[in-house]
């Protein structure tokens, strides 16, 4: 079930990124389909080019969208935990102040 799980969410960030692609590339192909025409051979070569270009550039602007979030996430997620140490931190000081000063009333007593 755990494999399931897996596969799907990778299925699922295949065609999330096919989606946000595979339009943007196809329009560009048929611009400079429009734009040079397919009369030659360099023409074609030129879209052909072109359009693999124009999707690497597309697909790295996305991965860069994408692994900047998981970045953004990470780092607010170790901000939260540093805070919650701080506060641990914090509470312990306060209870080993607290312990110092039933040490010294301790001895105090003690003494007397």
């Amino acid at each position: 079930m755990k494999d399931f799980h897996l596969k799907a969410l990778s299925d699922i960030k295949l065609w999330t990124w096919a989606a946000a692609v595979l339009p943007v590339v196809a329009i560009i192909c048929l611009l400079l389909t429009r734009i040079f025409g397919t009369d030659t051979v360099f023409d074609i070569i030129v879209i052909a080019v072109g359009t693999v270009i124009f999707g690497i550039s597309v697909v790295w602007w996305w991965w860069v969208m994408y692994t900047v979030s998981q970045i953004t996430a990470m780092l607010s997620k170790a901000s939260t935990n540093i805070e919650h140490v701080q506060d641990d931190l914090t509470n312990i000081r306060k209870d080993l102040d607290t312990e110092d000063d039933r040490i010294r009333e301790w001895r105090n007593e003690i003494d007397n």
